[in-house]
């Protein structure tokens, strides 16, 4: 069950709705480690258009903590 209910969040990610984009990286970074999954979505996430989408992605990310979440935060804020 909570696989299907990270799949759909994943998916959320690309709603078009800044905000609800905005809410699931932050719900994502909450739930930490157990979003691993997520990364890849997370890591498109700091492309978008809405700066707070890009930081709350940035900040799961950092949540999550996995080598490659870790390195995508490190080159996003390197842009900045």
């Amino acid at each position: 069950m909570i696989i299907n209910d990270l799949n759909t969040l994943v998916q959320a990610l690309k709603d078009q709705n800044g905000d609800v984009r905005k809410n699931v990286a932050s719900t994502l970074g909450s739930i930490g480690e157990g979003a691993v999954n997520a990364v890849p979505a997370l890591v498109q996430a700091l492309k978008d258009q809405d700066q707070d989408v890009r930081r709350n992605a940035a900040t799961a990310l950092g949540s999550i903590g996995t080598p490659e979440a870790l390195k995508a935060v490190k080159e996003y804020e390197s842009q900045q």
